[in-house]
């Protein structure tokens, strides 16, 4: 009698399949890879719950480190600092007030005197007093998502308007000096005349989603337009009901009646499209809702007649950044309070700690599944040495020594192990694509990127349990003698 043969002594119940006859010798692995064929639900339970555990653990470590640092960053980060008022970096700080928040030029001053900055550049801006006149129907359609039809024809009705018959409707404007306008994204035409203060050339700014993509109903102005500034120079505040004159210091105090607005001096200045760009949050307004335009600081000075300062955007080198970062904290605590920045550091933290969150989940969940697998593969093991005690005796009976039976068990866990394995590298290649476009369309900094390295990673750790598993549970069930194993079920 083969070795094969003599397991119908304890498991000819497994299978219902007709025993065949065959020549091939009993040697350990043969006989591991029938054993496990003798009971393919169990078998097939333990590999799935192995293979699943290493299929979360892959997926989880594609996922955290598909997080692009740089796509994560490029709208955010213009530069190793900013520098701006308090309010400019609260949410609804800058829409909220009736003034340009302004970075006093000695603040800047203090800044370069350390010789840590390697380049840098202002962005003045103007936050009331300047307007644009766009095509009636852009209007409409920019009112339209905010307001009922009604209240958009009442609106456009009661709208100022040009000889072309444009509506005159609010407008941002940059005044950016070298550094701020190399840091622009161009869509269409040239940067080359913002950089000419004797030019009075503009670059309209749209806007684009979390992908890059333009948005094309951002904006009115196209490369070659001309466009009309109008730009209020002084102004007259009346009270709503009574029509009394209001003072600036009133309306800036807190004025709880309702006010109009008046222009007594204003201009208009034509300007030429040379451009079309996208503006970083990092260095805009941080508000949405007006046309904007960016032009030379010097020119935007000249025209708006006004220098208050929006950011200071600076850069030093990677030895003086944490020193710079460290200046900053304490001078915008203790010199000026009304001043705070932002660090391109920051965000790498908040970066790094949102990265960190998905990886500890993910890890967490496959450590939970992996326990369970290998519980699962611990108890099939430790049942099916126990169960066949009485089989292994007889193969004992018959000549198998006590080291080709460990081999056999040995080998039946590397089977378990090396399914386990094939099974995962075959789901992950499937999921590929899938995985791709989900995660593509949930994060736009994600990039993918397709790696086994977490599969390679625990082929040691199977290999381990393949071997260790299998002979504890040994030495634990098979302690009774030849014998008495073999008066089992007598």
């Amino acid at each position: 009698v083969s070795p094969i043969e003599a397991v119908r002594y304890t498991d000819a119940a497994c299978g219902s399949k007709k025993q065949k006859k065959g020549r091939a010798k009993g040697k350990p692995l043969r006989m591991a890879w029938a054993n496990l064929g003798r009971n393919k639900r169990k078998t097939v339970l333990v590999v799935a719950s192995m293979a699943l555990a290493v299929v979360l653990l892959q997926l989880t470590y594609t996922f955290a480190h598909g997080f692009d640092m740089d796509k994560y960053l490029r709208p955010w980060v213009v530069s190793d600092f900013i520098l701006g008022d308090a309010s400019y970096f609260k949410v609804g700080g800058m829409s909220m007030s009736f003034e340009m928040p302004s970075v006093p030029e000695e603040d800047i001053n203090n800044l370069q005197q350390g010789g840590q900055i390697t380049e840098g550049g202002r962005i003045y801006g103007h936050r009331n007093g300047i307007g644009t006149y766009a095509p009636a129907e852009q209007v409409c359609k920019k009112y339209s998502m905010w307001m009922t039809e009604e209240e958009v024809d009442q609106m456009m009705e009661d709208s100022e308007r040009d000889d072309a018959g444009n509506v005159s409707d609010s407008a941002s404007i940059y005044g950016m000096e070298d550094y701020p306008l190399s840091q622009l994204h161009v869509l269409e035409g040239d940067l080359a005349d913002l950089y000419d203060p004797d030019k009075r050339a503009v670059a309209a700014v749209y806007d684009v989603d979390d992908y890059d993509e333009k948005i094309e109903d951002s904006h009115w102005a196209k490369v070659g337009d001309t466009v009309t500034i109008h730009y209020v120079y002084e102004m007259q505040f009346f009270d709503y009901e009574t029509g009394e004159p209001v003072t600036k210091e009133e309306i800036l105090g807190g004025y709880d009646r309702g006010y109009t607005m008046k222009e007594v001096r204003a201009e208009d200045i034509t300007y030429e499209v040379a451009a079309c760009v996208t503006v970083k949050h990092a260095m805009s307004y941080r508000y949405f809702g007006n046309y904007a335009f960016v032009m030379n600081a010097q020119v935007f000075q000249r025209d708006s007649q006004t220098s208050d300062i929006l950011t200071y955007l600076f850069n030093t080198t990677e030895e003086t950044n944490a020193s710079m970062q460290e200046f900053l904290e304490t001078y915008t605590t203790q010199e000026n309070p009304s001043l705070d920045f932002e660090s391109k550091q920051v965000y790498v933290q908040n970066f790094e700690r949102f990265r960190g969150t998905f990886l500890l989940m993910g890890s967490a969940l496959s450590f939970v599944v992996g326990l369970v697998g290998v519980l699962n593969f611990f108890n099939a093991v430790l049942t099916s040495i126990y169960s066949r005690r009485r089989e292994f005796a007889m193969l004992q009976a018959i000549g198998m020594t006590g080291s080709q039976l460990k081999r056999m068990l040995i080998y039946e866990g590397l089977i378990y192990g090396a399914a386990a394995v094939f099974v995962s590298v075959v789901c992950s290649v499937l999921m590929a694509p899938a995985f791709h476009g989900a995660m593509g369309s949930v994060f736009w900094f994600f990039t993918y990127r397709f790696t086994i390295l977490p599969v390679l990673l625990v082929v040691p750790v199977f290999v381990v349990f393949g071997v260790v598993l299998p002979l504890v549970s040994y030495r634990r069930a098979l302690r009774l003698t030849i014998v008495e194993r073999l008066r089992i079920g007598e």
